[in-house]
């Protein structure tokens, strides 16, 4: 259910076609703020990301997800999935130079 400063928050990212097309690619509140801090975003009409309590970024988690993403079906250009293959890279790494160095 939203909030008062989620549903001010919603509505302004509907407003806007570049918060609209950045809720798409993002799995929850958490990336959205990631990625819009990339443009010196820190509020969304007028509420400061820092002012938000648990029951606002649940709500706004529902919100962002509602676009058709989530952790746990992330968008092709998701960070999420981006750092998720980063991290299967680095084991594969880490064990190919292991397994060379030991023989």
């Amino acid at each position: 259910m939203r909030t008062e400063l989620s549903n001010r928050i919603a509505n302004r990212i509907l407003a806007s076609d570049n918060f609209e097309n950045v809720a798409y690619v993002c799995c929850d509140w958490e990336e959205f703020v990631f990625e819009v801090a990339e443009w010196g975003v820190d509020h969304i009409a007028q509420v400061d990301f820092d002012d938000l309590d648990a029951d606002d970024v649940k709500a706004l988690d529902e919100f962002i997800a509602s676009f058709g993403c989530s952790p746990e079906q992330p968008h092709p250009c998701s960070s999420t999935l981006i750092q998720s293959l980063l991290n299967v890279l680095s084991l594969f790494v880490i064990t190919f130079d292991y397994a060379t160095h030991t023989h």
